[in-house]
């Protein structure tokens, strides 16, 4: 997936889809939301493009900046992967 900042609440994903982007939101909802997010989301604008747009809008204002927001991004994108690495070892573990 290739990330393209466009401006302090717009980012640019490439070469993903619902599935990917759906469990990022999750993630950055369920763990991020409490202290710094107000509002996440995102849009393909096209079905036939790998292409998305997501909006990430901070609480304070003053810290909406573009280091704010791909902090915010790889921290959802790591608690993703804590995720599912949690899963993969219960289910290594069970079988």
């Amino acid at each position: 997936m290739e990330v393209n900042v466009k401006d302090s609440f717009t980012i640019e994903l490439l070469k993903t889809n619902h599935t990917i982007l759906n469990v990022i939101r999750w993630a950055i909802n369920e763990f991020e939301s409490v202290y710094d997010v107000e509002l996440i989301g995102y849009t393909i604008p096209h079905p036939m493009e790998e292409r998305a747009i997501m909006k990430i809008q901070l609480k304070r204002e003053e810290e909406q900046t573009e280091d704010a927001i791909l902090s915010i991004l790889r921290r959802g994108i790591t608690a993703v992967e804590e995720v599912f690495n949690n899963l993969e070892e219960k289910l290594s573990t069970a079988a």
